[in-house]
């Protein structure tokens, strides 16, 4: 495989690109302002991804971070369907 550090990696790209999908979207009139709701969670995105780098070969703490993903997933697009129904 790959290994963890270079996983980390590529979990950090997916992150970052599916929140810079967000004002893409803005920017070419896809979605509305008010989408800019769905950066809210891009702060403990960012935690998640320092925490992956930090923590690679630690399982204990690198859960953690894994944890914080999950939060991010599930907010991240209630917050733009919420916007993009209101």
């Amino acid at each position: 495989m790959i290994g963890r550090s270079k996983s980390s990696l590529i979990y950090a790209a997916f992150t970052l690109l599916a929140f810079a999908i967000i004002p893409l979207g803005i920017a070419t009139g896809h979605f509305p302002l008010l989408s800019l709701l769905a950066l809210i969670p891009l702060v403990p995105a960012l935690i998640s991804v320092r925490d992956s780098f930090r923590h690679a070969d630690d399982i204990p703490q690198l859960a953690q971070a894994m944890g914080l993903n999950v939060v991010v997933n599930l907010v991240t697009p209630a917050l733009l369907a919420a916007a993009l129904v209101i």
